[in-house]
């Protein structure tokens, strides 16, 4: 078998049925479908050979190709035949979608039935529910063989058995973790505004009036001194910044904290030799 270059559609990333399968059989015959299509030659053809075509289009899955691949079959993907006793597959529309090159030499597979596309049709079907050809493996998976021995299924037919009250090895709550097919919930958290002043609404936490209680800081005063001011970078967490603002408080104390970044003045002894170097501006007028 030989690679080649084949193009991608943005709508496949769409394809309901192509998904569907996907959920159905929970493996990932979505990702290698669009790999076959790289070792099918011009007209779509490929040999029926399960662990060669593992190893190009999913090198780094466990599982059993045949699975895919019959999983394609039952859905109308692909169109699987016979010749003088040799299997072979074509990708149904596969030239639908393909711009062949050329250049690309002709193929050396013997072609399939003049009507497989319409047995492709009338051999797929919409949804299959515990498919002996697409449920359950060919060969013992090393992912099947790793989760049988924690518990989690039942070769060959994966049903998914309940943990014992002693919690699941694999890190799991046992009894009480959600069915496997129970849909999580997750929150969403809304984005911080990133500003370089702190915003109007804005207001210091019980905690943030303890720490100036215990380093002797007047908190409204430091806020009102951190409204005026704008830092440099911008800040998302004003609650950090705001601590800092009150740790800081000593280290500034009697002597005058700049109320802006643009308010920054350079050293004396820095700004003397350069005058020396480039002249006073002002001494020269």
């Amino acid at each position: 078998m030989r690679g080649r270059i084949r193009t991608i559609k943005p709508e496949v990333a769409k394809d309901e049925a192509l998904w569907d399968v996907t959920q159905e059989t929970g493996i990932p015959v979505n990702l290698a479908f669009i790999h076959l299509w790289c070792w099918a030659d011009r007209e779509g053809r490929f040999e029926w050979r399960p662990r060669a075509l593992k190893v190009e289009c999913l090198p780094y899955w466990d599982g059993d190709f045949s699975r895919v691949l019959d999983a394609l079959a039952t859905r109308g993907f692909v169109f699987p035949y016979t010749v003088q006793g040799r299997k072979y597959g074509v990708i149904v529309t596969f030239k639908k979608h393909q711009a062949i090159n050329g250049k690309e030499e002709p193929s050396r597979l013997p072609p399939p039935p003049d009507d497989f596309a319409e047995q492709a049709l009338k051999a797929s079907v919409s949804h299959v529910e515990h498919t002996s050809s697409t449920c359950e493996a060919r060969v013992e998976d090393v992912s099947i063989r790793s989760a049988t021995r924690h518990g989690r299924v039942t070769a060959p037919n994966l049903v998914p058995v309940p943990f014992p009250s002693g919690g699941d090895p694999g890190g799991g709550n046992g009894d009480d973790s959600p069915a496997p097919d129970e849909p999580k919930s997750k929150t969403r958290r809304a984005p911080k505004i990133r500003s370089r002043r702190i915003p109007d609404d804005w207001q210091p936490s019980d905690a943030h009036r303890e720490l100036a209680k215990k380093l002797g800081v007047d908190i409204d005063e430091q806020l009102t001194e951190i409204r005026d001011h704008e830092y440099a970078q911008p800040k998302s967490d004003w609650d950090a910044a705001f601590r800092k603002w009150l740790r800081n408080a000593d280290k500034w104390r009697g002597k005058g904290r700049p109320s802006s970044s643009t308010d920054y003045q350079p050293d004396p002894e820095f700004q003397r030799t350069i005058d020396e170097i480039w002249g006073d501006p002002e001494a020269a007028q």
